[in-house]
């Protein structure tokens, strides 16, 4: 959880707009019901301010032979509007 950085600027009068969503891929080996309930932990190591506002578990169903990976990562740069 770190790619929406808020007010990025990339020059006079252009900033970048925060990535505000990501996805995490968990398997059934990682999210594992214990005593008919599931934990998460979210940390950040990266010694900065986090805030979040929601965070939701989201399934997708799919055969047993595929697998399914979030498109999320770090990109040279970041995207930006004219403010």
């Amino acid at each position: 959880m770190g790619a929406g950085e808020m007010g990025y600027w990339h020059g006079p009068g252009s900033f970048s707009l925060p990535d505000s969503d990501e996805y995490v891929r968990l398997t059934d080996r990682q999210l594992v019901e214990r005593d008919g309930r599931f934990e998460l932990r979210v940390t950040n190591e990266l010694e900065e301010a986090l805030f979040v506002d929601r965070l939701a578990l989201v399934v997708l169903t799919h055969p047993a032979d595929s697998e399914v990976h979030p498109n999320e990562g770090m990109v040279a740069e970041p995207p930006h509007t004219g403010c």
